[in-house]
């Protein structure tokens, strides 16, 4: 999950709405089980990532916040190497 929401990061950018988030995700091989932003919304809560609130001029919607230190941080508690472990 970690190396999908990096991936995203990159490519979409750091802030996406939930549903905005589910469409790439599903969009990615694998990831089609996904069946709704509620149920994305209960795997990325158990990782310790939440929807917060952003502004988009006056309007305020409901995002998750994908920055490079978020993602090292759910790394680091979540025990996941950083880069993928050299083959031998």
């Amino acid at each position: 999950m970690l190396d999908a929401l990096e991936k995203i990061r990159e490519k979409v950018g750091e802030v996406l709405t939930p549903t905005e988030l589910l469409h790439v995700l599903k969009a990615r091989l694998g990831w089609d089980w996904l069946k709704g932003p509620r149920r994305l919304a209960r795997l990325l809560n158990c990782l310790g990532l939440f929807r917060q609130q952003c502004r988009e001029g006056a309007r305020r919607r409901c995002c998750y916040v994908l920055t490079a230190e978020t993602l090292a941080d759910l790394r680091a508690r979540c025990g996941a190497p950083a880069e993928p472990a050299p083959e031998a």
